[in-house]
C-alpha cells in the first residue's frame, strides 16, 4: 500500500509538471548526468552507514567543506546547482531513499521562485516532497532551510520572504520538521545585505557565511555516528 501511495503522489506531481508535448519530466535531461555520477559515488559508499543528507541547489553544492564543518556526523552532500524542489521529487529514489539517510536537510526555493513559479506552487512542491519522504521514511527528522536573500536576486526578495513565512508555518505543523533560518544571517538589523558574506557574483555565499550557517544547523543535527541500516 505504501508503494502504491508513493506512485500516486509521483504521478500527480508529473501531471502538474509535464508540458503537454513531453512524455517524461521535462527537466530530467538537465540532471540525468549529474544523478548518474551521484549513483556511481553512492555505489562506493559504506551502505551500513546512515548519513545526514543535504539535498538542494547550489547553496549546498558549493559548500565544499561541508563534512569538515560537521566532523562528528556522517554527512552526504547531494546538492546540485540550479535545482528546483520538483527535481528532488523526481530523483527522490536515486538521491534520497537509496542512501537510507538518518536525517534530511533541504535547501530549495532560490531557483524555483526566480522563475515564473508562485510562492503557493513552490510550497506545494515542498509539501509533496515532505509527504513522499514521510511515506517512505516514517518519522525521519527533516530540516528545511529558509531561502537566502541576495543582492543578485533582490527583485525576488518579496517572494522569498513570503515563502519563508510559509515554510516556517509548515514546519511548525509537524513534530519531525524543523525550520532553520539562514536568511536573516545575510542581512543586517536594517535589512541591508551583508555583502561581506557573498561571493563575487553577489548570489552565492562565501566561506564566512557557511561558517555562520553551520552554527545555525549544528544544534539541529541528529547523532548518526553509530546508526546503521
Amino acid at each position: 500500500m505504501k508503494i502504491f501511495y508513493c506512485l500516486f503522489i509521483v504521478i500527480c506531481f508529473l501531471i502538474n509538471h509535464l508540458p503537454a508535448q513531453d512524455s517524461i519530466y521535462h527537466r530530467a535531461i538537465t540532471w540525468d548526468k549529474t544523478i548518474s555520477e551521484f549513483r556511481k559515488e553512492d555505489a562506493k559508499r559504506d551502505s551500513s552507514k546512515r548519513p545526514i543528507l543535504f539535498i538542494g541547489s547550489s547553496s549546498f553544492t558549493r559548500w565544499t567543506n561541508l563534512n569538515s564543518c560537521f566532523p562528528n556526523h556522517e554527512i552526504l552532500n547531494r546538492g546540485f546547482g540550479g535545482s528546483h524542489a520538483s527535481d528532488i521529487i523526481y530523483y527522490a529514489e536515486q538521491i534520497i531513499f537509496s542512501n537510507k539517510p538518518a536525517q534530511i536537510l533541504i535547501y530549495e526555493g532560490d531557483n524555483d521562485l526566480a522563475g515564473n513559479m508562485t510562492v503557493d506552487e513552490f510550497l506545494t512542491d515542498i509539501k509533496t516532497l515532505v509527504r513522499l519522504i514521510e511515506i517512505r521514511l516514517p518519522g525521519i527528522p527533516i530540516a528545511i532551510l529558509s531561502i537566502k536573500y541576495s543582492p543578485s536576486r533582490h527583485r525576488y526578495r518579496d517572494k522569498y520572504e513570503a515563502a519563508n513565512v510559509m515554510l516556517y508555518e509548515f514546519a511548525r505543523s509537524k513534530t519531525h520538521l524543523t525550520f532553520i533560518d539562514v536568511a536573516s544571517l545575510m542581512i543586517d538589523a536594517h535589512g541591508n545585505y551583508r555583502k561581506e558574506l557573498f561571493a563575487e557574483d553577489m548570489l552565492h555565499v562565501n566561506e564566512t557565511a557557511y561558517q555562520l550557517w553551520a552554527e545555525r544547523i549544528r544544534p539541529v543535527l541528529t547523532n548518526n555516528n553509530t546508526q546503521t541500516k
